[in-house]
């Protein structure tokens, strides 16, 4: 069993705080710019609320399917999609997540490690990077970025055109 101090550390590349906050059941999550990144609290923890989240995509993530993940954060969406067979690929914004995540023990499956999940991780704006990944590619797509005030252009309709680009018809 791991026990989990709250970290928090401050990131050039948002010039916001970024913390990995304890909770009482389960795995941790994070802070940014004041707001958390996971539902928790009674009933609910951080792991819960990603299997909820990715409860509708449940019969599209097996084996052979290529997967994109918006925001990695603490990775909890890509190790689960990649536990279930995917092949992720995710976008992260801030190398301070990438910290939090190394000292995160929830998020090693993040790390290359040929008998676990299979992802890989992109770093940069995805506005900018989306743009660089082939068309048709993925045949499911996970978008689930902060809040608009921290995130703003992740909710465009341009950034919605390449999320469709990328997407595999069908």
């Amino acid at each position: 069993s791991w026990t989990l101090e709250k970290v928090s550390l401050f990131s050039d590349t948002t010039n916001r705080a970024a913390s990995l906050l304890p909770t009482d059941d389960g795995p941790p999550t994070a802070v940014l710019g004041g707001f958390s990144m996971h539902r928790f609290g009674k009933g609910v923890n951080p792991l819960e609320d990603t299997r909820r989240k990715l409860l509708p995509l449940g019969p599209l993530l097996h084996r052979n399917v290529r997967s994109l993940d918006v925001c990695t954060g603490l990775g909890y969406t890509a190790i689960a999609a990649a536990q279930a067979g995917a092949d992720v690929t995710t976008i992260e914004l801030d190398p301070t997540m990438q910290e939090l995540c190394a000292l995160n023990p929830w998020s090693q499956g993040l790390y290359k490690d040929p008998t676990g999940p299979r992802v890989t991780q992109l770093m940069g704006d995805a506005t900018e990077v989306i743009k660089t990944l082939p068309s048709d590619e993925y045949q499911v797509v996970v978008h689930d970025p902060p809040t608009s005030s921290l995130g703003g252009a992740l909710f465009s309709r341009e950034f919605y055109k390449e999320l469709l680009r990328v997407l595999k018809p069908g």
